[in-house]
């Protein structure tokens, strides 16, 4: 860039006006780019939890059951993907409901019990995406998303994982 900026300057322009806009653009380009490497995004604009992963008595079977997941309070909100992925499911199952599945990486990240799914399979999403709107479909008490994450096939906890993220990118933030 600093090469174009002198031959800019070499062919008998004014190098007073080309200036501040050089500098500018020293300071802000990096900064734009570095924003969209992130590419990390909260599913929900608040996330309360109603029912966390792990061990627990399933609110509607009444008996101990794996919660693989985590539940996290709604009221008819949009819901976004966390990261950049391609949707590999999005349809309805009699437990989950409304479901959606992206695939990122070695990551599998479902989005469960929505009202309206706003994404179709083998669509590629990126972090921030709206892809449904929450809602109490399939084996569902009330209103809320449930949401899993699998790595290589196995279920970790989605707080543990969102808190992760987010420190990475306190992380990146704090060494740029």
């Amino acid at each position: 860039m600093f090469y174009k900026f002198l031959n800019f300057c070499y062919i008998g322009r004014s190098i007073t006006p080309a200036l501040p806009t050089y500098l500018i653009s020293l300071f802000l380009i990096p900064k734009i780019l570095f924003a969209q490497q992130l590419d990390i995004s909260s599913p929900l604009p608040a996330l309360k939890i109603t029912s966390p992963f792990g061990n627990r008595i399933h609110p509607i079977l009444g008996i101990p059951k794996f919660h693989n997941g985590v539940d996290f309070k709604c009221h008819s909100d949009t819901i976004k993907s966390i990261l950049n992925g391609k949707v590999i499911f999005a349809g309805y199952h009699k437990y989950l409901g409304n479901y959606i599945a992206i695939k990122s990486g070695e990551l599998e990240i479902i989005y469960a019990h929505l009202n309206r799914l706003l994404i179709q399979p083998n669509e590629q999403v990126w972090a921030g995406n709206n892809i449904g709107i929450s809602g109490n479909s399939g084996l569902a008490t009330a209103e809320h998303l449930h949401l899993s994450i699998k790595v290589k096939g196995r279920y970790i906890d989605p707080i543990t994982f969102l808190k992760a993220i987010q420190e990475q990118h306190v992380n990146n933030l704090k060494n740029y």
